[in-house]
């Protein structure tokens, strides 16, 4: 089955990410996000959730992370994840 992955990025919930601590080793990291590349290119965009969507019906997602974000911003389709940040 085809799947693509398209990414969200929402002020409200990468504040709300950001409380949530990771441990690394001995460290213990704080990330609210993480750096994917864009489908088809080398552009980078920061996305605070990733939709796994079948079939290519994306509407019935933008309208529920809308509701549960209303900062929302639908960024496109990623194909890699490139690194964490902050």
């Amino acid at each position: 089955m085809t799947f693509r992955l398209y990414a969200f990025y929402s002020n409200k919930q990468a504040n709300l990410c950001y409380k949530v601590r990771i441990r690394i080793g001995t460290e213990w990291n704080s990330f609210s996000s993480n750096i994917y590349r864009l489908e088809g290119s080398y552009l980078e965009v920061k996305a605070t959730e990733l939709c796994r969507v079948e079939k290519n019906n994306i509407n019935e997602y933008l309208e529920n992370h809308k509701s549960r974000f209303s900062d929302s911003e639908y960024l496109g389709v990623v194909d890699k994840w490139l690194r964490s940040c902050k």
